[in-house]
């Protein structure tokens, strides 16, 4: 889905795995970096959307995925197809935000968001439609 020939999209997935393994200084130093060194609002999405990941607190991470939103929608304005993939993951980790600040509402809205961006994707985004659905019922909007 992403274009892992993209030096942004290589900074993330680097700092993914660090992450993952729990060194989330090295993960926090690398997304800066991706951070400061994307040139386009596809690129700004898909940093802040990783940013996002490595904040101590719920706001900071909201904060982070407001931001890949918002990026985002600068990349689709320029050409809409460029976040078409990105969109199911992007609404489902806004709405995992909202639910962590404390406004199941708004994450119900957003879920309803990430389940029309995944049916969008077809077969390939099934696995985000059931995540919407696991989302909806979590806030009680089902």
């Amino acid at each position: 889905m992403l274009d892992t020939d993209n030096a942004i999209v290589q900074l993330c997935m680097e700092a993914e795995s660090y992450r993952v393994e729990g060194d989330l200084d090295r993960a926090r130093a690398i997304l800066r970096q991706a951070w400061e060194d994307a040139s386009t609002p596809w690129e700004r999405a898909v940093a802040a959307h990783y940013v996002a990941d490595v904040q101590p607190l719920p706001a900071g991470a909201h904060h982070w995925h407001r931001t890949a939103m918002d990026e985002a929608r600068l990349a689709e304005a320029e050409d809409a197809d460029s976040v078409l993939e990105l969109w199911p993951s992007l609404h489902l980790a806004f709405a995992g935000s909202l639910e962590g600040v404390g406004s199941p509402e708004r994450a119900a809205e957003s879920y309803r968001d990430a389940l029309e961006a995944a049916r969008a994707l077809g077969e390939a985004g099934e696995g985000y439609a059931r995540a919407a659905e696991d989302g909806l019922r979590r806030v009680g909007d089902d």
